[in-house]
């Protein structure tokens, strides 16, 4: 199982991700100078290579003098305030992407019009429901060797699926074939789209643009105000998709995230 865990210090949201080796900080507000002291003293102390940061305009020249670095933007994040995503690179191994001119061209050749395609007739979209969770788990194992976060835990899935998570699915003769899920903040009404996993077999057949087409339906009405992705930057597919969306591009966090067995560069997508 995944470890991760959150403690509530320093008047914040401080969440220690083991699995990404990082610490992640939804809100920097009220944050003092001996608390940033001891936060950076804290990452370090569990050998994290990584702490990110949403951080207020207003506190973004104050991170900056710990050595943050601005990575990205996610506009309207904080209920229609923007918000920096900010880093601080422990390890600074980190701080260099691997891949960098591969992820350039990829961002490059994504950007490119086409329209959204019908799915067959015989694909259904619907909400996920946990009587679908063992299917879910077997197509999350089937596409990521290991994941930020714990989708291979069942534990988890039934925990979060309907409440703080929205997961919409395809079906095809009764076999889940592709997931897309919406991560809501309701204090800052914003959503991440997020856990998009499609079988391989049916790659290039529209289904992960129609399950978000869908899944933003649905946020519409709930009056979510911001959306957001972090998608691999290695992945040509999931970032047309967003481009196709009207997504629009807001910088790279580097390292980010242990996606299939290794830390990987994550774009940063915005749609208001």
């Amino acid at each position: 199982m995944i470890q991760s865990k959150s403690i509530y210090n320093y008047n914040n949201h401080i969440i220690l991700d083991y699995n990404n080796s990082r610490l992640k900080i939804i809100d920097t507000t009220n944050t003092s100078k001996d608390d940033w002291l001891a936060i950076i003293e804290l990452a370090r102390s569990l050998n994290f290579g990584k702490i990110i940061c949403f951080c207020r305009d207003k506190y973004f020249e104050d991170l900056q003098q710990y050595g943050f670095i601005i990575e990205g933007q996610i506009a309207g994040f904080f209920d229609g305030t923007d918000a920096y995503c900010l880093s601080l690179f422990i390890d600074k191994k980190r701080q260099y992407s691997k891949y960098n001119l591969l992820e350039d061209e990829i961002l490059t050749k994504c950007q490119t019009n086409s329209s959204v395609k019908d799915i067959d007739d015989d694909i259904i979209i619907r909400d996920a429901k946990k009587s679908d969770i063992n299917q879910m788990i077997f197509l999350f194992k089937k596409v990521f060797k290991t994941y930020p976060s714990p989708i291979f835990d069942a534990n988890y899935l039934n925990e979060i699926l309907g409440k703080k998570v929205l997961f919409k699915i395809a079906v095809k003769q009764k076999e889940i074939i592709c997931i897309a899920s919406a991560d809501i903040d309701f204090v800052h009404n914003n959503a991440e789209i997020t856990d998009c996993c499609t079988n391989p077999i049916f790659r290039g057949k529209g289904l992960l643009t129609n399950l978000i087409i869908e899944l933003e339906k649905t946020l519409n009405n709930s009056n979510i105000g911001t959306l957001y992705s972090l998608s691999r930057a290695t992945e040509p597919g999931i970032n047309k998709v967003l481009w196709k969306m009207q997504y629009k591009y807001s910088g790279r966090m580097l390292n980010n995230c242990n996606i299939s067995g290794d830390f990987e560069d994550m774009n940063i997508w915005v749609k208001n």
